[in-house]
């Protein structure tokens, strides 16, 4: 697999749709491991659960790019984050391949991320 990494000074400002239990977690984790960097979070998350995305992109009962596979809640709030243009890239370009979106993609890394540190996960 080819790696490549990518830093720029500029960060992009973007939004995401995200729980509240998940929004503390994501920043809990960037604020005690990167020091604050996001753009370090999300390469840590992607380098270490990339090859279980893909696993589960190949599962038959893969949905469409439709939105079927949430389920409508009233707790997901819209959340403004920095990020780095390539880390985006990188969600752009799983969200064309998996079929997910982009804010679906950061909830399952932040769910595998607090299952292997034994953290109790909001249902």
């Amino acid at each position: 697999m080819k790696i490549q990494n990518f830093y720029t000074n500029k960060k992009c400002r973007t939004s995401i749709n995200i729980t509240q239990f998940h929004y503390v977690y994501l920043i809990y984790l960037t604020e005690t491991r990167f020091n604050g960097d996001l753009s370090l979070t999300m390469d840590y998350l992607f380098k270490k659960y990339l090859a279980y995305l893909y696993k589960s992109s190949q599962a038959p009962n893969k949905r469409t790019l439709t939105a079927t596979y949430q389920p409508r809640t009233k707790n997901y709030l819209v959340r403004t984050i920095h990020i780095q243009p390539t880390y985006w890239g990188k969600l752009q370009e799983l969200r064309f391949f998996l079929g997910l979106s982009m804010s679906f993609i950061i909830r399952i890394l932040l769910d595998w991320e607090m299952e292997e540190e034994q953290r109790p996960i909001d249902p």
